[in-house]
């Protein structure tokens, strides 16, 4: 239950690839490089959120929902380990009724 609440995206952190990673970067503005040097406070705020984005998205590491432990160290706990998961998605396709402006109207007369 606790993968349907969260939707993580890997098992544990070390399994987030480096393309996600840079892209979360990206979207943090953290410079590489000689700028990095320039703007070092900054870059540590974003190291810091980072991490805080590898705990969101593996489920190891994400706080788990009914205490102040990770699922990971919960699991530990129970003798068991994670290994992987699977995530099913059910959706059940709707039909839309598709009404006239007199449709409407007449449903509306005979009061439905």
């Amino acid at each position: 239950m606790h993968i349907a609440a969260s939707n993580p995206l890997v098992v544990s952190s070390d399994q987030v690839d480096q393309a996600t990673l840079d892209k979360e970067r990206q979207i943090l503005h953290c410079p590489g490089g000689r700028q990095r040097q320039a703007c070092r406070n900054r870059c540590q705020m974003v190291e810091g959120r980072i991490s805080k984005f590898l705990k969101e998205v593996s489920l190891v590491d994400q706080p788990f929902v009914r205490s102040e432990t990770t699922v990971g160290k919960l699991v530990q706990k129970a003798g068991a380990s994670v290994v992987s998961f699977i995530v099913l998605k059910l959706a059940k396709a709707l039909k839309k009724k598709k009404w006239t402006l007199q449709q409407e109207v007449a449903a509306a007369a005979k009061g439905q």
